[in-house]
Formats: structure tokens, sequence, C-alpha cells
């Protein structure tokens, strides 16, 4: 825990260097909500590789100017070792600092994962039929944005937990993290 904590610290700091504000109080620099001062709608996609495999992303919802929040649902495509998932989320991101270029941001979805049905393991002579299922799913996400004027680019990392995919331990099975790199826009 000590050593997360280190880390965001170590991330947060170029994002707290960059806002600084003019001599008036008044930011200088561009934010996610793009100058808008009362809440609105805010989407985005976005895909990009997870470990052994990849996910297709993209959340609908509000900003909320003045707390730098952003509240929606996300839906999800994931493809993972061969077996495709659809995730239904509830999805948020907190944005720091208020304004700048360049904002960090943590977010978390929670929501629900279905296994699509269908044959995963794309090995010959392997032939693992799973039918439907759905099951509670969590993806914490670490990242930044690149604000321009109407768009902002968004690059972070996540990490899918769900008790669909487990690993086996000396203790017995835990959910196995499906860490993740995505690229991506928000609008």
């Amino acid at each position: 825990m000590k050593k997360l904590f280190v880390l965001l610290c170590a991330l947060s700091l170029p994002f707290a260097v960059m806002a600084e504000d003019d001599g008036d109080g008044t930011a200088v620099r561009p934010s996610v909500i793009h100058g808008d001062t009362r809440i609105h709608y805010m989407g985005s996609v976005n895909g990009g590789m997870a470990f052994l495999g990849f996910y297709l992303h993209t959340s609908h919802g509000a900003v909320f100017p003045k707390e730098n929040l952003y509240a929606g649902v996300g839906l999800d495509y994931n493809w993972l070792y061969g077996g495709n998932y659809i995730d239904v989320t509830a999805h948020g991101k907190w944005f720091y600092p208020w304004r700048g270029r360049v904002q960090g941001y943590i977010g978390l979805q929670a929501g629900v994962g279905v296994i699509l049905p269908g044959y995963t393991h794309p090995e010959p002579d392997v032939s693992d039929y799973y039918p439907a299922s759905a099951a509670f799913v969590v993806t914490p996400g670490l990242g930044f944005v690149i604000n321009f004027g109407k768009v902002s680019l968004d690059i972070g990392a996540k990490c899918r937990f769900s008790p669909d995919i487990t690993m086996g331990t000396g203790t017995g099975y835990v959910w196995a993290p499906i860490a993740a790199l995505g690229i991506g826009l928000i609008f």
C-alpha cells in the first residue's frame, strides 16, 4: 500500500506543477470540461491492449465542472484469451488538477460482466465450450488527459477484476487481475 501511495504521489507531481494560476487567480490553462461551467454531457471512446487480449470501451454521462467529476454508464467489449466478454458498468472519473493542458485522473467502473457463449483457448485440439454467464466486475483505472479545443486525448491503464476469470494460488483461487493499457478520446 505504501508503494502504491508513493507511486500515485510521483505521478501527480507533474500535474501539480502544471496547475498554475495567473496573478488574478484565474486559470491560464484549459481543462477536460472545455470551459463550460454547468453540468453537461461528456462521452468517451477508447481501446487498447489487455493481458492476453484487447478491449473496446465507450462511456456516456455527465461531468460536474465544479467538482471535476464525471459520472456515467460504460460499455466494454473484451476479448481475453479467446473468451468474449461484455461489461455494462457505472463509470466515474475524478480529474486533477482542476485546470491544465494535462490533467491526471483516477477512475472506477463497477457492474456486470457477461461472458458470451462459445469456445475459449484458441489452441488446436482444445474444445472448451462455455455457456453464457454473468458476474460482478470492477475495474479501477489511472491515467491522464491532454486537453485540446473541443476534445481531450485520454491515455490510461486499468485493471479488470471479476470472479469469471480466476487463477490458482497455494491457498485456493483468487480473481485474476487483467491489466490493460489504452488510448482514446473524451468529447
